[in-house]
């Protein structure tokens, strides 16, 4: 379908370009086929594109590679560039698709820690669950019951803080 528009465009465009540049827009298509589908769908919009544009578009028309020099340096052209644009898209498809799969494992990761914290809330004991930093990461219900800080009063703020603790020594020294 995407070669099919962008022929259907450079045919629009042809009182202007004549026999110039029978492949550029061609690349749109390779591009969104690569990035959207993959590299089957992308080196068959590449080959299609390299077949209608050298048959409609390159002089003497309705001919392959009957252009000389110039049509066939272009033709040349036109391969390269579409395989480094599939080679490219695939990369970049990949890596999408391995950061797609990283974040829905870091979700059901998370969905399990969630649901073991309910269950930690079960537990009638005070429950705090504290960075390096001291910064709480987790208050339980029984350490709403016991402290009488919200869980939400308490999640952000160090336990040293919210609790007022004293020590007898300075914890700096």
């Amino acid at each position: 379908l995407s070669v099919a528009v962008i022929w259907g465009m450079r045919k629009a465009l042809d009182p202007l370009l004549g026999g110039l540049q029978p492949f550029e827009l061609f690349l749109a298509a390779v591009l969104l086929m690569g990035w959207a589908i993959g590299p089957g769908p992308a080196i068959m919009a590449s080959v299609l594109g390299l077949l209608i544009g050298d048959w409609y578009f390159c002089y003497p028309r309705g001919h392959f590679l009957n252009g000389g020099e110039q049509e066939f340096t272009a033709s040349l052209v036109y391969v390269g560039v579409s395989a480094a644009l599939i080679a490219v898209t695939h990369r970049m498809r990949r890596a999408r698709q391995r950061l797609e799969r990283e974040a829905l494992e870091r979700e059901e990761a998370e969905a399990g820690l969630w649901k073991q914290a309910r269950l930690i809330d079960l537990a009638p004991a005070a429950i705090v669950v504290r960075a390096l930093d001291g910064t709480i990461r987790f208050w339980s219900d029984g350490a709403e019951r016991l402290y009488g800080w919200t869980r939400q009063e308490a999640i952000g703020r160090r336990t040293h803080d919210l609790l007022r603790t004293q020590f007898p020594q300075d914890l700096a020294g």
